[in-house]
């Protein structure tokens, strides 16, 4: 554990002035929700074709149960 003021991943800006840090901390924030909602979406958007593909499927498997190949036309 570090026994300084800033975590070692920030002793860089050690000597950076406060505006700045406070600036760059919500830079780190906004990419971090960012990175986050762009995740969901994708995730969303791999589910909801999955729903459609799981109905095609479902619609398919009923046609060929009920599907007679003796059955005169």
């Amino acid at each position: 554990m570090w026994r300084g003021a800033h975590p070692p991943m920030l002793e860089p800006m050690r000597d950076t002035p406060g505006k700045q840090q406070s600036t760059l901390g919500i830079a780190v924030l906004y990419l971090v929700t960012s990175a986050f909602t762009l995740a969901k979406v994708i995730r969303d958007r791999q589910e909801a074709g999955q729903i459609v593909s799981r109905v095609d499927q479902a619609r398919l498997e009923k046609l060929l149960a009920e599907h007679d190949p003796f059955e005169k036309i």
